[in-house]
């Protein structure tokens, strides 16, 4: 309830800034994101900043607009979200620094490695979803699927998660091909007609 408390709060459109270069004050949006990889170092997995009021300072975000930390990555520097921030108390350290809502990581699938690979990324992002909501952070599991049965099982885990409220998904690499968009909607769309209960949409684009 919390989250989609928080989510029905946040505007349709919310922008997001990789830095804070030329802005000499607070950015006029309701609400901003950044990408969660720019507030850990990547060497050690430590957040970047003291505490939240640090952070916002950084990137120009106002105290009266939401943040949104966007887990969507490339794969080298959220592959270092799982190896290295989720045990160095970074955490513990972005549970303080109350952000409104955090997506988990989309740990890719590809198409080029064994099967198990795949199912291991999605283990992945189900556990990390688990350590955020563990910690009461507003958190939309990431969802992403080479396959029907890959989509079916989200459907039962969500089903299985009746506390999750908000899913999010990314049209920036495999999916923002015309054909394979569709086939990712029409998936989406059959998921959550499954679940049969409202579900927060959080839409990453190209």
């Amino acid at each position: 309830a919390a989250v989609d408390k928080l989510v029905a709060e946040l505007p349709a459109f919310v922008p997001l800034m990789y830095g804070n270069t030329g802005l000499t004050q607070a950015i006029p949006a309701p609400a901003v994101a950044i990408p969660l990889e720019r507030v850990f170092y990547a060497r050690d997995g430590l957040p970047r900043f003291c505490n939240g009021a640090d952070l916002r300072r950084h990137y120009r975000v106002g105290t009266a607009s939401k943040l949104v930390l966007s887990g969507v990555s490339r794969d080298r520097p959220i592959e270092r979200y799982w190896e290295c921030a989720r045990s160095s108390g970074f955490l513990d350290w972005l549970a303080a620094a109350k952000p409104d809502l955090v997506t988990v990581p989309n740990f890719s699938l590809f198409n080029d490695v064994p099967r198990e690979d795949n199912l291991h990324a999605m283990k992945r992002i189900a556990i990390c979803w688990q350590e955020l909501a563990l910690r009461q952070i507003p958190t939309a599991i990431h969802l992403n699927g080479r396959t029907g049965i890959d989509w079916d099982r989200w459907a039962e885990f969500l089903i299985a998660y009746p506390e999750i409220s908000a899913v999010s998904v990314e049209f920036a690499t495999g999916a923002a091909y015309r054909e394979r968009g569709h086939w990712h909607t029409a998936r989406l769309t059959r998921l959550a007609q499954r679940v049969a209960r409202p579900l927060t949409l959080v839409v990453r684009g190209g």
